[in-house]
């Protein structure tokens, strides 16, 4: 029962939703009523400006690094690695159907790579470079973000044990269903792209 112990301590603090924290400090209301309404860095970002913004990926990423300490190496070292992957998971899906929020809640996509670097420095930082570089070549976020799991999923089938390719294949599963709505958009041309690098221009100059 240890793995369903992480995945549930992983859900509770993956529920905390730092967008919501940070719009209600900003304008006293939820992210739901910003932009596209997702509770997540990049729309917080686009309307209450870097310093939220960083302040939401900070408090997704430590929500999730917390939670696969204490699963791995506190309350469970008995599952090992596992734990991290079991708390992680807990984690992503505690910011997709939050607790708090009537389990509505963003895509997921900062504490599922929270997760795999947390599992695998290394490992994950190939499949980030992966995505950057869809990312890049299409100027889609959703195709980097669903891009990233793929590749990781990858590795893990040449790399890592049964446990991890089950839990690698969930998190694509997640990830996929949360941006569907995306892909629709990237269909029918309607999806709104990303010039990454117009962006960094803008920003220093």
């Amino acid at each position: 029962m240890s793995w369903l112990w992480s995945l549930m301590i992983g859900y509770l603090l993956g529920s905390i939703l730092f967008a919501e924290i940070a719009a209600y400090l900003k304008t006293g209301t939820s992210a739901k009523a910003l932009g596209s309404g997702n509770p997540g860095t990049a729309n917080i970002t686009a309307h209450l400006g870097l310093k939220s913004g960083l302040f939401v990926l900070a408090g997704d990423l430590l929500k999730t690094w917390l939670a696969c300490f204490l699963c791995h190496a506190v309350f469970f070292p008995q599952l090992g690695r596992a734990g991290i992957l079991y708390a992680g998971s807990g984690a992503v899906l505690g910011h997709d159907f939050s607790l708090w929020k009537k389990f509505k809640g963003g895509r997921g996509v900062s504490a599922m790579c929270a997760t795999i670097f947390y599992f695998s420095p290394f490992w994950s930082l190939i499949a980030f470079t992966i995505g950057l570089f869809f990312f890049c070549l299409t100027k889609y976020a959703a195709v980097a973000a669903i891009v990233i799991p793929a590749s990781f999923a990858l590795i893990s089938l040449l790399k890592f044990d049964k446990i991890t390719v089950f839990i690698s294949l969930i998190l694509l599963l997640l990830t996929f269903l949360r941006f569907l709505p995306s892909f629709s958009k990237i269909a029918d041309g309607t999806e709104r792209k990303t010039d990454i690098f117009k962006k960094i221009k803008e920003r220093f100059h």
